[in-house]
């Protein structure tokens, strides 16, 4: 009984300082006036408009199908969808009215308060994407989707215009693209060892083990520090070179992709196979995709920094037996990883040993039964290669991005979608 009475007196000390509203309307306006500034927060989900630090006197009915309840020190009250609400200038009246009604009948409303509808033509920015982040900043704001256009109708106070005028200009500013060279190069362990030639501290490919132990291994994500390949400079571009010259290094894909800033990009470098699967001494047909596959998303920085989220699946044959059944493997790996423009992104450590069987044997002789054994000979080859992804982003920025005046190699991109353009207001 005495915690009741405590949640009751506390209630009651709440609303205590809670701010009266005064209310005017009639049938086709609501007005909420208030000796202070009235601040409140709208729920579109449930059309409720919550008023903090306010009450109304008991037994108040308002007009338009409004409902309220006290809520503590705040006022909540709901709002029917087809209404429109805002703020007078000096933010002390809460105007409630229907779309169609004409500003003349609003009681007290000044005639600057009407509603302008604005169209703006968007170049890069997703309409949609742009109309809910608008719905959810600005609460007197009301948006129009034009697909077709790739425009919006904005209807906004004369008072507001100006600053949804330019934050919709912000957003829909051009973005940077990033172009994604990839070389794709089969490493032959092989012949590296005869030559002498490690590879790894060449390209600066850190290598670590799988654990447990595998039939393969992945190696570390890692950054290049032996130089970007210019012209003259050496670096990547000799190492290569000289392990291609060398039958070291066997290029397998030189893959191009170009990805907006923000939007995943993606390189299949794959064939489809069928192969043969035995099950229960039957024999079926099974058609495996191999090959390398490669996610990548680019996010840019106002400082031409590349962050870059890069995902690689390879998927490739691992053995062959003397029947001619293939087994395959398939490897995983993904990483986050920060370059300037230019700078490579050496991917290696994808390591596989690759075991072969094969039949020499004496044509008919090797083919008779019982004593065919004698005649032919079964042997393994077992062969270890390393598959190495060089990856190197390349920017294309635009005039107006916040880093283009950063000193970079990139490529303009001219304008040719004009700007934001208002247009005359026209009535809702």
């Amino acid at each position: 009984m005495m915690r009741k009475t405590l949640l009751s007196l506390l209630l009651s000390l709440s609303v205590a300082f809670a701010a009266p509203l005064g209310v005017q309307q009639d049938q086709g306006s609501v007005i909420l006036a208030s000796p202070e500034s009235i601040r409140y927060t709208a729920d579109s989900l449930t059309h409720t408009l919550l008023i903090t630090d306010s009450t109304l006197p008991e037994n108040t009915t308002l007009n338009l199908g409004l409902k309220w309840v006290q809520d503590g020190p705040h006022l909540r009250i709901t709002v029917p969808e087809n209404l429109w609400y805002y703020l007078s200038p000096d933010g002390k009246r809460l105007f409630i009215s229907a779309p169609s009604l004409s500003n003349s009948t609003v009681l007290s409303a000044p005639s600057t308060e009407s509603r302008e509808a604005i169209m703006y033509y968007l170049k890069s920015a997703e309409p949609t994407k742009i109309s809910a982040l608008l719905t959810r900043l600005y609460p007197n704001v009301r948006v129009e989707v034009d697909d077709r256009q790739r425009a919006l109708v904005v209807y906004v106070l004369p008072a507001e215009k100006d600053k949804v005028g330019k934050l919709i200009k912000q957003l829909d500013a051009e973005r940077p693209q990033v172009i994604f060279e990839a070389e794709i190069l089969e490493i032959n362990q092989n012949n590296s060892e005869k030559l002498g030639i490690d590879y790894e501290a060449a390209l600066g490919i850190s290598i670590s083990e799988a654990t447990p132990a595998s039939l393969f291994k992945f190696g570390k994500f890692t950054r290049s520090t032996i130089g970007t390949g210019k012209a003259g400079g050496g670096g990547i571009g000799f190492t290569l070179n000289f392990l291609k010259s060398n039958d070291v290094a066997q290029v397998l894909a030189r893959p191009r992709v170009t990805a907006l800033d923000g939007v995943e990009a993606r390189i299949n470098s794959t064939r489809s196979q069928v192969i043969v699967v035995s099950k229960d001494g039957n024999q079926n047909f099974q058609t495996l995709t191999t090959g390398i596959t490669m996610r990548l998303l680019p996010k840019v920085s106002p400082d031409g920094v590349i962050e870059a989220n890069i995902t690689v699946t390879v998927s490739i044959p691992s053995t062959t037996t003397t029947s001619g059944e293939l087994s395959y493997s398939t490897r995983e790996a993904s990483t986050t990883v920060r370059v300037r423009n230019g700078e490579p992104i050496v991917i290696g450590g994808l390591i596989e040993n690759r075991t072969s069987e094969a039949v020499k044997k004496l044509p008919i002789l090797g083919d008779l039964p019982l004593i065919g054994g004698l005649f032919r000979s079964t042997y393994t080859t077992n062969q270890r290669s390393d598959l190495v992804i060089i990856v190197t982003p390349r920017l294309i920025v635009p005039d107006e991005f916040p880093g283009s005046e950063v000193s970079l190699e990139t490529t303009p991109v001219p304008q040719t979608v004009p700007a934001i353009q208002p247009q005359e207001p026209v009535q809702p």
